[in-house]
């Protein structure tokens, strides 16, 4: 899906009209039925107000979800490992530019406390947060 298509349906989930969204842009119809057609690009600096008037990220909006490739060598057993670095380049630089022994204590301490409350394995702990985190995360990308 396209800048284009993505606009055009944030639009249509937000339940405006080209007019109405033009309107909170301070934009005519013209213009906005010209991002949504492909034939214009608004501004990079009306991407946030944009998102904001949707109710979307300006990821969600921007975001190219063209399929990409991803290399899954056989390890024997039947088994494989993905390479995960090549779909989320990010993780290849995040051990470099975060404080990691910073959030490994916090995760370490919020695994603990899950496990001794709630009776799990440290196991089913970190994947009781780990599908918490996820949620979380969704929410988040909704707004």
């Amino acid at each position: 899906m396209n800048f284009a298509e993505r606009l055009s349906d944030a639009r249509k989930n937000a339940h405006l009209t080209q007019d109405q969204l033009a309107e909170r842009l301070d934009v005519s119809r013209q213009t906005v039925s010209k991002w949504e057609a492909g034939q214009a690009q608004p501004e990079a600096g009306r991407i946030a107000a944009l998102a904001d008037a949707l109710g979307v990220t300006c990821d969600a909006l921007l975001r190219d979800e063209t399929p990409q490739t991803v290399q899954v060598q056989m390890t024997g057993n039947n088994s494989f490992t993905i390479d995960w670095a090549s779909l989320y380049p990010i993780l290849t630089r995040y051990q470099s530019e975060m404080d990691c022994d910073r959030y490994a204590k916090v995760f370490r301490q919020m695994i603990q406390e899950t496990a001794d409350t709630y009776g799990y394995s440290l196991e089913d702990a970190m994947l009781a947060l780990k599908d918490l985190f996820a949620q979380t995360y969704m929410d988040m990308i909704k707004k």
